[in-house]
């Protein structure tokens, strides 16, 4: 659905966030500005999809970990993470 009240998103996601950081061992401290909601919206919508998958692109510093981070917690799923 979409959501026409931008304040209310903003503190809904504000909300997951600070439940996020109260069950987490690495704090995130990230402003939430409109188009890092949106992306939020996005990739949840993306992994609630049956064999949904995304691939998320862009430069080092632009949010793609935390994005992922808040959103697979948002949606109530498991982040797993392949490091080198």
């Amino acid at each position: 659905m979409e959501q026409t009240d931008h304040q209310k998103l903003q503190d809904k996601v504000a909300e997951c966030l600070e439940e996020y950081n109260s069950v987490s061992k690495i704090r995130m401290d990230l402003v939430l500005f409109t188009a890092f909601i949106q992306h939020i919206c996005r990739v949840i919508r993306v992994l609630r999809l049956p064999l949904g998958n995304a691939l998320l692109v862009g430069v080092g510093g632009s949010g793609r970990k935390a994005t992922t981070t808040l959103s697979t917690y948002v949606a109530q799923y498991t982040l797993y993470q392949i490091e080198m």
